[in-house]
């Protein structure tokens, strides 16, 4: 449940309904796979290097950190990826909350980092 303020509701009509409920159901009837690339980040380590020189002492930024703040910034940037379905229609959501799985002593915990396209990478790594 979204505070009624967080999101814009688009009814669904009846294209939009069976197209929905079509996705959805071939979501969960179809298997799901990993999928590993490889990736060159040495910009991006090379930034991250410059702003932890640069951060107050006891800050310190990490590539996780770094990847919530795209991640936010790309929903924004995009907002039908930054959406949820519902029976009363799509929710376009205002903000980008943004949820990291991280492994724990006996299985996951999922912090959220709210309105994270608004927060700066210091404040990301202080929540997170």
């Amino acid at each position: 449940v979204y505070a009624p303020d967080s999101y814009r509701l688009e009814p669904l009509d009846g294209r939009r309904r069976t197209v929905a409920k079509r996705l959805t159901q071939s979501f969960m009837q179809v298997p799901h796979f990993p999928l590993n690339v490889d990736i060159a980040l040495d910009r991006l380590l090379s930034a991250r290097k410059g702003i932890n020189e640069a951060a107050p002492e006891g800050v310190k930024i990490s590539v996780n950190d770094m990847l919530i703040k795209a991640s936010a910034m790309a929903l924004m940037a995009e907002p039908d990826c930054n959406a949820s379905y519902s029976d009363l229609g799509i929710a376009y959501h205002k903000a980008a909350h943004v949820s990291v799985a991280v492994a724990v002593e006996g299985g996951l915990i999922t912090p959220v980092i709210f309105v994270a396209e608004k927060k700066g990478l210091a404040t990301i790594a202080a929540e997170m």
